[in-house]
């Protein structure tokens, strides 16, 4: 069963859907011992030993850890996304610099040291699977999202003004993505004016 999984994740697989498929954890442990596996995090572990460890990389581990409870051939609802600076540093948008893995989830679940956790709702319209390589997707905020987000977090305009021009063609697609994307965020009620003025500060007239 961890083969399937791993071919499945880019080598990737956890703790919880390596128990679904008969496996114990004590296994997962020994296997590592081994040096069959590497431990990426906590409960996320990987078979693909010739890479090293990297920003994305513990990204993508602690999206794991968060949503790998299922089998990646029956995941259905996203229940946690990528977000904020780590959504934009895997879109290539902006020049923000993410520091810990930011992962946005709908209800509220237990506090990492090593993870930023953010607690807002999201729509499917809001995710964009991302393809990372042959094997490997992640749900990731897609642009007007993410830039909504960074905009909430008071985030630099310098970066977000950037980041628009990199994501859209002009003014009046940034506006209504962004529009769309602040109706979905409960707290982005009233950003009417701040899109307005990034979208211009963007493409100055």
């Amino acid at each position: 069963m961890l083969g399937p999984v791993a071919a499945e994740q880019g080598g990737y697989i956890t703790a919880q859907q390596a128990l679904l498929g008969g496996v114990p954890q004590w296994m997962l442990v020994k296997l590592a011992d081994r040096g069959f596996l590497r431990r990426v995090r906590r409960g996320v572990y990987r078979s693909d030993l010739g890479r090293a460890s990297s920003l994305r990389e513990e990204t993508i581990a602690a999206w794991l850890e968060l949503d790998g409870a299922v089998l990646p051939w029956e995941r259905g609802v996203v229940r946690a996304v990528i977000s904020h600076a780590s959504a934009a540093s895997l879109l290539d948008i902006g020049s923000i610099v993410p520091g810990l893995p930011e992962i946005t989830v709908r209800r509220a679940v237990r506090r990492r040291a090593d993870v930023t956790i953010h607690v807002a709702p999201f729509a499917s319209e809001d995710v964009t699977w991302l393809p990372l390589d042959e094997a490997l997707r992640v749900p990731v905020t897609n642009a007007a999202r993410t830039i909504i987000d960074l905009l909430l977090a008071n985030e630099e305009t310098d970066y977000l003004e950037r980041a628009l021009r990199e994501a859209f063609v002009d003014r009046r697609s940034a506006r209504g993505a962004l529009a769309g994307a602040a109706s979905r965020r409960t707290r982005a009620r009233g950003l009417e004016g701040r899109i307005e003025r990034l979208a211009v500060g963007s493409w100055p007239a």
